[in-house]
């Protein structure tokens, strides 16, 4: 058996992921029961809402930002976003927390600061698969 170990400082953020961010897959699990990433906002930008079909832990390694999450309901394939339910959590570096399956969410990193995140799905999904994410 092999062990990886990475150090979050040398990772070099570079594919590009959404509209907005940079990301890099960090490692997974060889049966994919997780995977991790490490995603980066430029200061100021932020991520559409979103859903993922897997739940995902995510740890601010750098700057800061706002977490919004929304209610939802789902009509066939598509979500519908309650815009009144909107919750916003500010995040800094050092904060985790879980983002169950299905919530819709979206990122956003403060002025004058880029927002960098080391996340974990599970089930792990790969950073690209068109499975992982729906855009809102």
């Amino acid at each position: 058996m092999e062990i990886q170990i990475s150090h979050l400082d040398s990772l070099v953020v570079s594919q590009m992921f959404g509209k907005v961010g940079k990301a890099i897959e960090v490692f997974s699990c060889e049966n994919d029961s997780f995977r991790c990433q490490v995603i980066e906002l430029p200061p100021g930008k932020s991520f559409d809402p979103h859903v993922h079909v897997s739940a995902h832990i995510i740890y601010v390694i750098e700057g800061s930002g706002r977490l919004n999450i929304w209610s939802s309901s789902a009509e066939g394939h598509q979500i519908r976003i309650d815009i009144e339910s909107k919750k916003s959590y500010a995040v800094s570096k050092g904060d985790f927390f879980v983002i169950p399956k299905d919530v819709v969410h979206a990122m956003s990193a403060s002025e004058g600061e880029k927002l960098k995140e080391l996340i974990v799905n599970i089930p792990g999904i790969a950073l690209h698969d068109h499975r992982r994410i729906v855009w809102t």
